[in-house]
């Protein structure tokens, strides 16, 4: 199955925090039972990730395999002015002998409104 597409924009300084369902070709929530989400994204990508989401770091929380649910959350102090800009992310499901994307696209990096609006 090709992995769908889908574009985020996170803040510097902010917390990130979206909910991430994973769905079935008949568009219902997949069971991703006995697997661990894990996003990356990075500058280009045979880069290192600036930014890693897993449950081993706790950026990967409120986890529902069953629905095919969890969210992303970031602490605010972990994206920072230096990675302003527009990265590429994937999101792959790891099991023990498989793992398989199932979510990419693009990952822009902002400066608050009010932070833009300064002069």
């Amino acid at each position: 199955m090709d992995p769908a597409s889908h574009d985020f924009t996170a803040y510097v300084n902010t917390v990130f925090d979206r909910v991430v369902v994973i769905l079935d070709p008949n568009d219902i929530p997949a069971d991703i039972t006995g697997s661990s989400p894990r996003m990356e994204v990075r500058a280009k990508c045979a880069d290192l990730p600036i930014l890693t989401f897993d449950e081993a770091s706790g950026t990967v929380t409120d986890v529902d395999l069953v629905n095919g649910q969890f969210r992303l959350n970031m602490p605010s102090g972990n994206i920072t002015e230096d990675m302003i800009g527009s990265h590429y992310y994937d999101l792959a499901l790891f099991e023990t002998d498989a793992n398989e994307r199932v979510l990419i696209g693009s990952f822009e990096i902002k400066r608050t409104f009010t932070e833009e609006a300064s002069p």
